[in-house]
């Protein structure tokens, strides 16, 4: 054999060997993942989301998907932000001096990123057809663009527990309301 030809197929079986490597690191590291979030982006029923549960605290939050990029504190209220993952969170403590405190209760959660799905299999990005393919009790878009996928009753009113919003036709938005609704 040509030693070019030899040569050229060591070097071709080594590469291939380092992205057969490449590739088995990373199944291994997201399948390790001490970050749970990592390999869940599934939002059950009007349960929880991503395994925060929707009657969850900061604290709680923090501790499953980290310290969030930015706190933004208003009164009696604090919004938490976790960009790479999609994630804006609001969260209350009426009456606390810091609003964004471990203790703060949960009242909505709104994912953005295409990796979310609800536990029926409806996506962000997802046309708005979906929508009645899923959730066949859901009713139209209100003028926000707004669907109610299941609701709760709160002060003797059904009040969304779990919306999708939708907007040029696609669902841009899913929102998980806490029990707490900032009161």
């Amino acid at each position: 054999m040509n030693p070019r030809k030899r040569n050229l197929r060591i070097l071709g079986g080594a590469l291939a060997l380092v992205l057969v490597g490449i590739v088995a690191i990373r199944i291994v590291a997201a399948l390790t993942s001490d970050d749970p979030i990592e390999r869940s982006y599934l939002i059950v029923r009007d349960e929880s989301i991503g395994g925060f549960p929707r009657d969850g605290t900061t604290q709680a939050a923090i501790e499953l998907l980290g310290v969030p990029t930015a706190r933004l504190p208003s009164p009696n209220r604090c919004t938490l932000e976790w960009p790479a993952r999609g994630i804006k969170m609001d969260v209350s403590f009426p009456g606390a001096a810091n609003p964004c405190g471990p203790t703060g209760n949960h009242i909505s959660t709104t994912v953005t990123d295409k990796r979310w799905t609800t536990d029926n299999g409806l996506k962000v990005g997802d046309p708005a057809a979906r929508i009645q393919e899923l959730y066949p009790e859901a009713g139209s878009p209100d003028s926000d663009g707004i669907v109610q996928l299941f609701t709760r009753e709160a002060f003797g009113l059904p009040l969304p527990s779990l919306t999708a919003r939708v907007a040029k036709g696609r669902v841009v938005e899913l929102t998980l309301y806490g029990p707490h609704r900032g009161l």
